[in-house]
């Protein structure tokens, strides 16, 4: 079966506020459970485009959201984001093309809405893949410096433009496209979010199926790993890969997410989709 890749806008309300969120609709005939992907800060719903490419997941329904401000989604005229509104925003979306019982991908900073989202509706929510999520304050290390007025995303990109790195290369193109505004307003939702260590809690104990994936030069900045393999959360290192390794190496990356809905697909008693 042939994906039908349908960019969607949404016209909501969230804290008495309109908000429009443009998301991706793929493949909603598909077979399997379905996956809804939350992006990183900075990044856009087109970087779960890679799926396509995955047998384990090219045939399953597929939402991917970009937050406001980035990607096709405006941000507010005025004020700021919450994490609230994320969450609804989000839902706003997932109910209205369709969905009931899904699993999460969450990257980076959007790991921490898919941790929330879950904490709300956990009866949606069969899985949750934490790809290089923030959870933690030493995880917050470059949102910390935007949301304290210390570093600008213009700093970021060039700062990155010219990395050794092709996902924080591609990062850095990127950028520039993303509302200044909605950026900062989400680098102070994730060390808020992140301050406490409450959230690498509640991850570890949550009571659904898991999988925390991280590229492999990043294993210095996670502190982490063994205590969620010591919690039973199971950890998948993404060789030759950064911060972003649906860039740095989508093949491990797209397959270790695919192997894990396929053994979300037997738990759940869902037909795996197959290739054509």
């Amino acid at each position: 079966m042939l994906a039908m890749h349908r960019t969607k806008w949404l016209e909501t309300t969230v804290s008495d506020r309109a908000l429009t969120l443009a998301y991706t609709d793929i493949s909603s005939e598909g077979t399997g459970l379905p996956t809804v992907y939350f992006h990183g800060w900075g990044c856009t719903k087109a970087d779960f485009e890679g799926a396509e490419a995955e047998p384990n997941l090219a045939g399953r329904w597929r939402l991917a959201v970009d937050f406001p401000g980035h990607g096709d989604s405006p941000y507010l005229k005025e004020g700021s984001i919450t994490m609230n509104d994320l969450i609804q925003g989000m839902h706003d979306v997932i109910t209205t093309a369709g969905m009931s019982r899904f699993a999460l991908v969450g990257h980076s900073v959007g790991n921490l809405v898919a941790i929330r989202y879950a904490q709300r509706y956990p009866g949606q929510v069969a899985g949750l893949v934490n790809v290089v999520g923030n959870m933690t304050a030493n995880d917050c290390f470059m949102t910390a410096e935007v949301a304290a007025d210390r570093t600008t995303r213009n700093d970021l990109i060039a700062r990155f433009q010219n990395s050794d790195n092709v996902g924080f290369r591609r990062y850095a193109e990127g950028l520039a496209s993303v509302n200044e505004r909605a950026f900062v307003d989400l680098a102070k939702i994730a060390v808020q979010q992140c301050e406490s260590g409450e959230m690498l809690n509640t991850f570890r104990h949550m009571h659904f199926f898991k999988l925390f994936l991280y590229g492999e030069e990043d294993v210095h900045t996670l502190d982490y790993l063994r205590l969620l393999e010591e919690s039973g959360v199971p950890v998948e290192k993404i060789a030759h890969s950064s911060h972003f390794p649906g860039i740095d190496n989508p093949a491990d990356y797209y397959s270790k997410i695919g192997e894990f809905m396929v053994g979300l697909d037997e738990a759940f008693g869902y037909p795996t989709p197959r290739p054509a």
